[in-house]
């Protein structure tokens, strides 16, 4: 496990800065793509910017 994603899982959510459930990057783009029709996603370390459009 990375280390970014110990501190989220560990330190960050706990803190309530971080929500689970805590994907991993194919299961959110196979969730995503199920429910919009188009997608823009992208992945820096653990954090995931995307915009959807149904």
């Amino acid at each position: 496990m990375k280390r970014t994603d110990w501190l989220v899982k560990n330190i960050l959510a706990k803190k309530g800065w971080f929500s689970p459930p805590f994907q991993t990057e194919k299961e959110l783009r196979d969730i995503l793509q199920k429910l919009y029709k188009e997608t823009d996603i992208h992945v820096d370390g653990s954090m995931v910017y995307f915009r959807c459009v149904k």
